[in-house]
């Protein structure tokens, strides 16, 4: 009896590459579909010049102010800014040393998208970096200038602002939406305001500065050289931003009972500091690199989620035990490693496994023809 072995000697040189086969497959999958180094979806934001739009793409247009329903008549606006179409301010170059777009003391829908707007010469206030009250932002040049309209009236989308003292101001109001702008050099200054929802915004040397900012959210913006400033703020959601470069991160005075998760903060003087602020909730987020992590100077401040008890991620965390920070400050649940690293190494680990159970079963199995072989 002849038995042909070059068949089991194939099995057993496929076998012996599996392992580099299948990891193969698993980084070509994993590296279409990377995910950020704390589980926001997609891959960490990179700045990104092309983005930047140019006045030219516009059509010119002069100031727009409008304090009362009757006085949208004036500009022939077409709708749908919604609820039954009434005003869309769309397509629009504005650039001027006052403010570009006023809207106050109105219950008309509008919707202001795609436009180009440079309001003023650059200048800082309101509060500097000690909480101090500097000036009203009513009495500054802003891109847009919103107050005093219905709840949930107002839209400000994919617009982009260019240096001016504030990109958008809006204050004494309830409910509005600023969404998917860009922002260079200038920043979104918010106060006296309740459910206003700030999300997936770019900025380029700018911020989101916010007082008394109640029950709203701040989720998924960019920040290059720039960061989010709270002051007297409750029951916020900061949720899924980014920012690389800078002086602050995530910097609230002041401000109690938040949520602030799944941030990456990378490179910043400071990347989150929480001043007399107290009984926030901060988890999931990732620190990379920042000269110092975080600063907590308040008191009840949970720096874990208690439901997984899970932490934060820590560029400088040793692996073992709490994090400790800021004197006594302490995470008690810090991540080892990014979700999708953990994830990566299981991955690897079973297809080891399994290759060594396939690889000796073979192995045998074709010692076992040979003793036959020999024994015939």
């Amino acid at each position: 009896m002849v038995i042909d072995l070059s068949i089991f000697n194939v099995i057993l040189m496929l076998c012996k590459r599996i392992p580099i086969i299948l990891i193969m497959i698993y980084l070509i999958g994993v590296t279409n579909n990377i995910p950020s180094l704390n589980g926001l979806e997609g891959s960490p934001r990179e700045e990104n010049s092309s983005n930047i739009s140019l006045s030219d793409d516009y059509i010119s247009h002069g100031q727009i102010s409008i304090t009362n329903d009757e006085m949208f008549a004036k500009y022939f606006f077409e709708g749908d800014g919604t609820v039954d179409s009434p005003f869309l301010i769309q397509g629009l170059n504005i650039t001027t040393i006052a403010t570009c777009i006023l809207i106050c003391n109105t219950s008309k829908y509008v919707l202001i998208s795609d436009c180009w707007l440079k309001s003023g010469d650059k200048m800082f206030g309101f509060y500097d970096t000690m909480g101090t009250t500097v000036l009203s932002a009513v009495n500054v040049s802003s891109g847009i200038l919103v107050y005093s309209v219905l709840p949930n009236t107002i839209s400000i989308t994919n617009n982009v602002f260019v240096e001016g003292t504030q990109a958008v101001s809006a204050h004494s109001l309830n409910g509005i939406l600023i969404t998917d702008n860009i922002v260079y050099d200038t920043r979104i200054l918010s106060f006296d305001v309740t459910n206003i929802q700030l999300i997936n915004n770019e900025f380029h040397d700018g911020s989101i500065d916010v007082l008394y900012f109640n029950d709203s959210e701040i989720n998924s913006n960019s920040f290059f050289e720039g960061g989010i400033y709270v002051m007297h703020s409750f029951n916020l959601t900061i949720h899924g931003n980014y920012a690389k470069g800078g002086y602050r991160g995530i910097y609230l005075r002041d401000s109690d009972f938040n949520l602030i998760a799944w941030n990456i903060l990378i490179n910043q003087e400071y990347g989150l500091t929480l001043a007399a602020s107290h009984h926030n909730i901060i988890h999931h987020n990732t620190f990379i690199n920042n000269t110092q992590q975080a600063v907590d100077m308040g008191a009840y401040n949970i720096w874990y989620d208690s439901e997984t008890l899970e932490g934060n991620w820590w560029s400088d965390y040793n692996g073992t035990g709490v994090y400790t920070f800021d004197y006594d400050a302490t995470d008690y649940y810090p991540l080892t490693f990014p979700e999708e690293d953990s994830n990566l190494i299981e991955v690897i680990a079973l297809i080891v496994t399994l290759t060594l159970v396939i690889v000796g079963f073979s192995t045998v199995t074709i010692l076992y023809l040979r003793k036959r072989k020999n024994l015939v």
